[in-house]
């Protein structure tokens, strides 16, 4: 009866761990987005796979020398025949400036593709602004205050760059940016703009925080088109040579859907 009685404890012990051990698996296995990990831990597992992103940045623009030729469009006028008499030609007039460090910010649409291993491609919005710092006129410095803000529309491509606790990424883009220009130089006013085609490189790092949010640094390089303005009397304009753009340092968050 004793033999009994200890076979019947053996069976219902063996029972009871048989029944503790298939409920806790049922349970593990009973949400797709867990799995047990090696170290015993309950590991979530993103099972849903987005097809796009909407993003959002700001950041500093740094400042830079920018190089541009003046000319005068009348060469009778008393501007052009002064500087004729200085030994400046009237049709090309060295203007160079240094710009100052200011903001830029941007909002943006991107779509997630397996091309190449892991690519994005995106749209983006974005603003920037700099002021001038020292502005020298054939030479000679001109007091001058005056300030750019472009707006752009660009359009992305990025390669991805897996990391091991986040997603490095490089590319570039293309699109097209309007400048203008607010100010005076030497006391004449510009209230212009100007357009043309844009270009950037990019890179940065993504950091994931949840499944959907992750936040972003991002450092850019941007060249504008040459772009010329003219001053309010409309009797001086001058020409950027390519110089107007320069490398910005950009934090942001993106959020998948």
């Amino acid at each position: 009866m004793k033999i009994l009685n200890i076979s019947i404890s053996k069976l219902s012990t063996a029972l009871l761990v048989f029944g503790l051990g298939f409920s806790f698996e049922m349970s593990a296995s009973a949400n797709d987005g867990f799995r047990m990990h090696s170290k015993g831990a309950l590991v979530s597992q993103p099972t849903k796979r987005f097809t796009g992103y909407l993003y959002g940045y700001g950041g500093i623009s740094f400042g830079g020398s920018v190089e541009s030729t003046g000319s005068f469009s009348d060469l009778s006028s008393e501007g052009a025949t002064i500087v004729s008499g200085d030994g400046l030609d009237p049709t090309s007039i060295p203007i160079n400036f240094d710009l100052r460090d200011d903001w830029n910010a941007g909002l943006g649409l991107g779509f997630y593709s397996s091309l190449l291993g892991g690519t994005r491609f995106e749209i983006e919005g974005a603003v920037d602004t700099k002021d001038v710092g020292i502005l020298t006129y054939g030479g000679f410095v001109l007091p001058s205050i005056f300030e750019f803000r472009t707006s752009a529309v660009m359009v992305n491509f990025l390669k991805e760059i897996p990391m091991a606790t986040a997603t490095g990424y490089a590319g570039f883009g293309v699109g097209y940016a309007q400048t203008e220009m607010n100010g005076q130089i030497g006391g004449v006013p510009y209230n212009t703009t100007d357009s043309g085609i844009a270009w950037q490189f990019l890179m940065g790092l993504d950091v994931p925080v949840t499944e959907r949010l992750a936040f972003f640094t991002q450092y850019r390089y941007r060249i504008l088109d040459d772009l010329t303005f003219t001053s309010n009397f409309g009797d001086f304009s001058f020409t950027t040579d390519g110089t107007l753009g320069g490398h910005a340092l950009l934090m942001g968050a993106r959020v998948s859907f």
